[in-house]
């Protein structure tokens, strides 16, 4: 019997070190992926290396001829209004979202780096890590990145031809066929993975911090609801110190939360202002479409309801500590308890840029709220125009 118990024993403990390690290993990935698309410079042991200075300037330089590049695109998008006058406020929208996503992202590079190793190095015992949830998030990533790599392949083929605007900026037609190939081809690609590629790999990032703190306020239920004496001040310092990591987090991610609300917005504006035939003119303006819109909407759905758990699971906890304060009556920690009670009271939350926190019903309420606004400015637009 001992011997089967110390068999038990030690193979939760591998299982816990082998889900602690692939969990590791893809915030690695999804963080190795945020550094190809915003052109950051891997970190070394030995940041002393010339060799490793000279390629560490040579990527910011890469990064900034990008950034310049984008707000050039901007430009003309902007100068062409006249020919795209039908799409102008989410073109230039979505385009704007792009720089400033990718800006902040790359100037505050050091920042996302220090969370990759904060959650990296977070105990993952005793968390409520369901594989079936688990499994929704690597199935996610994995029908994103599929999606992603499938707009990226057809791209090429379809219909779409951005070339357009900077032949109506700078007034010279392009005639040569194989060099307007190769500059769509070439566009096409910097538009997916420096522009699409960065929003939608932190949307994964962020996806497994939310769940990854959810999981640790999961814990809190099963202690509160046991029948032995509660240890008030143990369970204080840990929703204390996990309330610090959330305020923490937010601090850095709200922002590309908010930016990742008016994508989706201006994405929204484009689907419902334009004519889907002008667009969808073979079948692979079809397939690029719809991997499109399912890929954003995907994400958008995704983070928002992840993050409104986290802010779920905080109120399952204030409620239960409020219940487990009428069965308890021990005056030696009825400080802590009255403490931990008082701060459980406050949810915790991610937020979008520190000005809506995400709950439950943020998801269906933001999407009302953009959707009335869309029809609002296209009614706008028609009666202007």
């Amino acid at each position: 019997m001992k011997k089967s118990l110390a068999h038990l024993g030690a193979f939760l403990k591998n299982s816990s070190k082998q889900k602690r390690s692939v969990i590791k290993a893809f915030y690695n990935f999804v963080f190795f992926l945020l550094q190809f698309c915003t052109i950051c410079p891997f970190t070394v042991s030995n940041e002393k290396n010339i060799a490793w200075k000279i390629w560490k300037h040579t990527l910011r330089m890469i990064n900034i001829l990008v950034q310049i590049f984008m707000v050039i695109d901007l430009i003309i998008v902007i100068a062409s209004w006249d020919v795209f006058r039908f799409l102008y406020v989410s073109i230039v929208t979505i385009r704007l979202t792009f720089i400033l996503y990718r800006w902040n992202m790359s100037y505050r590079w050091t920042h996302l780096n220090r969370i990759r190793r904060i959650m990296c190095s977070c105990s993952f015992s005793g968390q409520n890590t369901s594989t079936f949830n688990v499994y929704i998030i690597y199935a996610w990533a994995v029908i994103s990145s599929f999606l992603y790599l499938l707009s990226v392949a057809v791209v090429i083929n379809t219909s779409r031809d951005e070339l357009i605007r900077f032949e109506h900026v700078f007034g010279t037609p392009m005639n040569n066929c194989e060099l307007r190939l190769i500059l769509k081809i070439l566009y096409s690609w910097y538009h997916e993975i420096f522009m699409i590629l960065p929003l939608n790999t932190f949307n994964v990032f962020f996806v497994m911090i939310t769940y990854q703190i959810r999981c640790k306020l999961k814990t809190f239920p099963k202690k509160l609801s046991t029948r032995t004496k509660v240890d008030y001040d143990k369970l204080l310092r840990l929703y204390v110190s996990i309330k610090s990591l959330v305020v923490e987090l937010d601090d850095e991610l709200s922002f590309y939360m908010f930016g990742n609300i008016i994508y989706t917005s201006g994405m929204i504006h484009f689907i419902l202002s334009i004519d889907l035939s002008k667009i969808l003119r073979n079948d692979y303006d079809v397939v690029f479409f719809w991997c499109i819109l399912s890929r954003i909407l995907g994400s958008y759905v995704a983070s928002t309801a992840s993050a409104s758990l986290v802010a779920q699971a905080s109120e399952e906890i204030g409620n239960l500590a409020q219940i487990r304060a009428k069965i308890d009556k021990d005056g030696h920690s009825l400080l802590a308890q009255q403490t931990f009670i008082m701060i459980s009271e406050k949810e915790m939350h991610f937020t979008a840029w520190k000005i809506a926190p995400i709950k439950k019903s943020f998801v269906m309420a933001t999407m009302g709220v953009i959707v009335t606004y869309v029809l609002l400015l296209d009614n706008l637009e028609l009666t202007k125009f």
